[in-house]
């Protein structure tokens, strides 16, 4: 199967075209990007696009504008146009909020008149203006048509193009042809080996180029892909048990295809397919905020959680510390002395540190105070007997505490987190 009719069919983008709008300078369209993506094709006159978080975008007369995330846009005429006419819609999506881009589309697709498409937007305006009876059938087919051509286009552009992922992958000469078999037969047991063979390309190299423009090793690749597809077909609850779907996209077992299916989601494959009777429930982070809408883009979930969670574990600590009169950064210092035995200069204390510290001097004055460190006077820091003592004190509750928080994940789900934890700082690990 052809790659993007694949991807297309997988995210199930769907678009209603809803009306033509009139604006001006001193008037806005306002578009709330909360829940769906937002199309605009400028079908008279030229208007200006400001998305949140604070792009701008021109649309000459017969461009179209795909915003697929963000928080929301503004639309004005601009330039020398008094009044323009807006023709506007909503973008909806069968997979999760954040679909386009985990399938590796940008967050704006820029469709411009010059690509031979000025007259979909004119015929898609005079649909809507007319409204004649299947108005909204030709104009969703019209509007498909120009995402398509807008992904086309996107992909034809060096600088519009993702860094990486499939639509970049699509114009690679060895990677382009590896993507269409994968997609073709994705539940066949390709091996790297065979990819390559196919290509007539080394292993490695293959291997290397393809981890290069996609983002991900050819087999990763593949089990994300495989994963994304029973995603959508647990969604269209199509009558098929979760077995029978494992096994269509090219897992032996359930237990295996459940497993892979929550790494890489979060959820159940049965947590799936119940959000696709209605409205995806909030997530857990969205429930613990109390936010409503959900989040613009998953890596600002994530990030935000990454700091809920370092902030929980933390405070954990607090009242262990708080019985012997330290603080954590003042652990840390203490224990880094220990593991090395002799004297240090701050800056190497500081360099080592878990978190990084700007109150040098009040950090020292304390340990020194509390009589836990001492100092030569040539600003190297030694760890005294009662700092030993106090270490040795806190070493078993500690440890205690550190297996309490995690006790709840397997020593596999452990060594993934710590993986995926050292990725989130170091991204080219």
């Amino acid at each position: 199967m052809d790659v993007m009719t694949d991807i297309l069919q997988v995210v199930g983008a769907k678009i209603r075209i809803e009306r033509c709008e009139s604006v001006d300078r001193s008037s806005a369209l306002v578009g709330d990007l909360a829940e769906h993506g937002i199309v605009y094709a400028a079908s008279r006159g030229r208007v200006r696009v400001d998305d949140r978080p604070g792009e701008s975008v021109e649309l000459e007369p017969g461009d179209a504008l795909f915003l697929l995330g963000g928080e929301g846009s503004l639309v004005r005429a601009s330039g020398g146009t008094e009044t323009a006419e807006v023709v506007t819609g909503r973008v909806e999506f069968a997979v999760d909020r954040d679909g386009p881009e985990a399938v590796g589309w940008p967050s704006a697709l820029h469709l411009r008149a010059a690509d031979d498409v000025g007259g979909l937007v004119g015929r898609l305006a005079d649909e809507v203006r007319t409204a004649h009876p299947g108005w909204e059938a030709v104009s969703t087919g019209l509007a498909t048509a120009l995402l398509v051509a807008a992904i086309r286009s996107h992909r034809a552009s060096a600088s519009g193009c993702p860094a990486h992922g499939w639509l970049r992958g699509l114009s690679d000469p060895e990677v382009g042809p590896a993507l269409r078999l994968m997609h073709e037969r994705p539940a066949y047991p390709w091996t790297v080996a065979e990819l390559a063979d196919r290509l007539s390309v080394s292993r490695s190299a293959f291997a290397a180029r393809f981890k290069q423009v996609t983002g991900r090793p050819p087999l990763t690749y593949l089990t994300w892909w495989r994963l994304c597809r029973a995603a959508a077909r647990l969604r269209r609850r199509d009558g098929a048990t979760v077995a029978q779907v494992a096994h269509d996209v090219g897992y032996e077992t359930e237990a295996a295809f459940g497993k892979a299916f929550r790494r890489q989601f979060g959820r159940t494959p049965g947590q799936v397919r119940r959000e696709g009777g209605g409205p995806r429930q909030p997530t857990p982070l969205q429930a613990e905020l109390k936010k409503r809408n959900p989040f613009a883009v998953r890596e600002q979930e994530v990030a935000i959680n990454l700091a809920r969670s370092a902030a929980k574990l933390h405070a954990d600590f607090k009242p262990l510390f708080d019985r012997h009169g330290l603080s954590g950064a003042e652990y840390n210092v203490l224990r880094i002395l220990r593991g090395e035995g002799t004297a240090l200069p701050w800056a190497e204390v500081s360099s080592r540190l878990v978190a990084p510290n700007g109150d040098a001097g009040g950090l020292v004055s304390s340990l020194l105070a509390a009589g836990f460190i001492e100092t030569d006077g040539q600003e190297l820091l030694t760890l005294t007997a009662r700092g030993r003592d106090l270490l040795a004190a806190l070493d078993v509750p500690l440890i205690d505490l550190h297996r309490r928080q995690l006790a709840h994940f397997s020593s596999g789900e452990l060594a993934e987190l710590d993986r995926l934890l050292v990725k989130a700082r170091r991204p080219d690990h």
